[in-house]
């Protein structure tokens, strides 16, 4: 319940947002997870794969979502572009070849996505 306090700096002094986000998204599944294998599944633990793809999958939908919330139809509680970019700095798959409107542009597909994924997961990469 604590993670979302959790405010993890730069030596400089400075918030590392995407960090306090990852640490509070992983907390959680981590949390789901468990409540999951204990309830649903007889205790039978989950894969590797199983774990590192939903993981992928719930930040992926959180980059989404801030993308969305950069939308001009929420008026002065719409999220700045360029907070939204400031915060998944550095975490992106190909960050360097993303076109400058990657935040408000939908036609373009973001996201964190791991070495295992790419070798074995659904996409075929």
């Amino acid at each position: 319940m604590g993670a979302g306090l959790a405010c993890i700096k730069t030596q400089a002094g400075k918030r590392k947002t995407s960090e306090e986000i990852l640490t509070a998204e992983s907390a959680y599944l981590i949390w789901k997870l468990r409540c999951e294998q204990v309830i649903q599944n007889d205790n039978e633990p989950f894969n590797e794969r199983e774990i590192e793809n939903r993981w992928i999958n719930m930040i992926n939908e959180h980059i989404q979502l801030d993308r969305r919330m950069t939308s001009w139809k929420y008026g002065r509680q719409s999220i700045s572009p360029k907070l939204v970019k400031a915060t998944w700095k550095g975490l992106l798959e190909r960050e360097h070849s993303l076109p400058d409107d990657w935040v408000t542009n939908s036609g373009v597909l973001v996201g964190i996505e791991s070495d295992l994924c790419r070798r074995t997961g659904p996409r075929g990469r």
